[in-house]
């Protein structure tokens, strides 16, 4: 885990929350079984917001890649937004992206309370 960025690590994290959850065990307590029980291509749909707004971050700070638009659109789309159908401006777009992001962090908060709350 130490090559993860503190986005991937907090995904990790949400993985492991997910499995205590799911299983009944304590995130703080049942650290080891619940390694046996990660599932390291799962994606907490809590996080997925936060992550395509690192997507968007990243294509408006770096050199855009070739494939820039069509990266755009698949991190918007998870916001439900269509660049085509914009009108009147870009001002309601970051309130929906950061509105979203929001939801999606009180979510993940819930989900680690009640992994850390189990069998405690």
């Amino acid at each position: 885990m130490r090559e993860f960025g503190s986005i991937k690590l907090l995904g990790t994290i949400a993985q492991l929350a997910t499995a205590a959850v799911e299983s009944g065990l304590s995130l703080q307590s049942d650290a080891p079984a619940l390694l046996m029980r990660w599932h390291r291509a799962l994606r907490v749909p809590a996080l997925r917001p936060l992550f395509e707004l690192n997507q968007l971050r990243q294509l408006g700070s770096h050199a855009p890649p070739s494939d820039a638009a069509k990266r755009l659109n698949e991190a918007l789309k998870v916001f439900e937004i269509d660049i085509a159908t914009v009108t009147g401006g870009w001002g309601r777009i970051p309130d929906k992206v950061y509105d979203d992001a929001a939801g999606g962090l009180q979510d993940l908060a819930t989900l680690l309370h009640e992994a850390r709350t189990r069998n405690s």
